[in-house]
């Protein structure tokens, strides 16, 4: 039994609007203020850019500002994470609302040290991305990035280092509505989260992480669990009233499954690879109750 209605997951759909999947346009910089343009784009409608180069000549590059400005219809800019202390205000166009910052195989832990300069201020910025290159290592804090730079910043995006000194960065965004986290290890992620939050992607714990602290955060609307070595008990999403969305995947210690049943609210649901917890309730779960049900392969 596959039940899969019309519709699709929202998650995904609403990442998207934070962290857009779109054509990447290069504009490498080399030394000597050589630059290479490579656009997949008509250079007049770009709306995403990636700016890259070694540190040296990205550093010593005079005019990077007057040469972003002429993309008019930017929405998504990545810039490489040394380039933070460079920037001065007016640098980043006002049409920017998403921001990646890429962590690159150079990164030294002495780079934590790097500051956001207090004077640049950007509310325009919804999101903020931290990408990193698979050998570069965890930072351990955002670089001083803080709601005063970035007041109306709702999606935020990263990986915790391995003793969570990263969390007490993320504290103040109290007004983020999407966050989504990678290698939680053990650590006490739900103690930071804003009570308000909506959207929730967790990958990857310790098999110690207190998932029942999930239930603190009564707003979420849609949470996805990817990779959660600790115990799920279901039973701790019936206190969360608004939950529409559940997506557990890759997950093998999940108990109490029936509980998902009780979820009055809950619209979608997909279950995938976590070892069949459903294989004696599938019968139970209703298609015409669900606009999305993917539970087969649970």
């Amino acid at each position: 039994m596959l039940m899969v209605i019309s519709n699709t997951l929202d998650i995904p759909k609403l990442r998207l609007n934070y962290f857009p999947n779109t054509t990447i346009n290069k504009l490498l910089i080399l030394g000597d203020d050589t630059v290479i343009e490579e656009f997949e784009e008509n250079p007049e409608q770009i709306s995403t850019l990636c700016i890259c180069g070694n540190r040296n000549s990205l550093l010593s590059f005079y005019n990077m500002a007057d040469y972003i400005s002429k993309f008019e219809y930017l929405n998504a800019l990545s810039i490489p994470f040394f380039l933070i202390e460079k920037l001065k205000s007016g640098d980043i166009p006002n049409s920017v609302n998403v921001l990646k910052i890429d962590i690159t195989e150079d990164f030294k832990q002495k780079d934590n040290n790097i500051n956001w300069p207090t004077d640049v201020i950007l509310p325009n910025i919804t999101s903020i991305i931290f990408s990193f290159c698979h050998t570069a290592s965890r930072i351990s804090n955002l670089f001083g990035i803080h709601p005063h730079n970035f007041p109306n910043l709702r999606y935020l995006n990263c990986k915790l280092d391995k003793n969570g000194k990263i969390l007490d960065y993320i504290k103040p965004f109290n007004h983020l509505s999407f966050l989504e986290v990678e290698h939680i290890g053990n650590n006490s992620l739900f103690d930071v989260i804003p009570d308000q939050l909506k959207n929730l992607i967790i990958v990857d714990t310790g098999r110690d992480f207190q998932t029942n602290g999930i239930s603190r955060i009564r707003s979420l609307e849609a949470v996805l669990f990817n990779s959660i070595k600790a115990e799920i008990d279901c039973s701790i999403f019936n206190s969360l009233s608004h939950l529409k969305e559940l997506t557990i995947w890759n997950s093998k210690r999940i108990t109490n499954i029936e509980a998902v049943l009780e979820c009055r609210c809950l619209k979608k649901i997909s279950i995938i690879n976590c070892g069949n917890p459903l294989k004696n309730l599938l019968h139970r779960f209703n298609e015409d109750r669900y606009e999305y049900l993917d539970i087969k392969y649970s």
